[in-house]
């Protein structure tokens, strides 16, 4: 899946697309699933634009993925061959998404991503998975 959204300036994705999302955190919902396109170039589920602007309303809910989004983030052989080609590699995508806010995988590329990225690739990343982590466990006692 290497769909990429080209969205006509900042200003339409904060008047068009933006909404919608805003009434759902003001309706209280609990998680969002990032997506396997990109946006203007970055793959949704690790563009820390989209998913930080969740946070900026308020929200601190938990952002998931789509099955296979985070390896689709670089590239994936599995249910969805094709790719962004984003973050340098597999552990690399892993730790994109992470950084990004994405906080949970449905899939595998957190597990066969993340122990190579945390050493290799996470530049401090400790702290994001922590982040995560804190998110996940505090919506699963919500």
């Amino acid at each position: 899946q290497e769909f990429d959204a080209k969205v006509r300036g900042r200003a339409d994705l904060y008047n068009t697309y933006f909404p919608a999302f805003q009434a759902c955190v003001e309706a209280g919902v609990r998680s969002f699933m990032c997506s396997y396109n990109a946006v203007d170039g970055v793959p949704a589920c690790a563009d820390p634009a989209l998913l930080t602007q969740l946070r900026s309303w308020g929200w601190e809910g938990v952002v998931t993925s789509d099955c296979d989004a985070v390896a689709n983030v670089f590239w994936s052989n599995s249910s969805l061959p094709g790719g962004h080609r984003y973050g340098g590699s597999g552990p690399g995508a892993a730790r994109a998404a992470v950084a990004a806010g994405t906080d949970l995988d449905c899939g595998l590329k957190f597990f066969d991503g993340v122990e190579a990225a945390y050493g290799r690739y996470l530049d401090g990343g400790e702290d994001g998975v922590t982040r995560a982590a804190e998110r996940v466990f505090e919506q699963r006692v919500a």
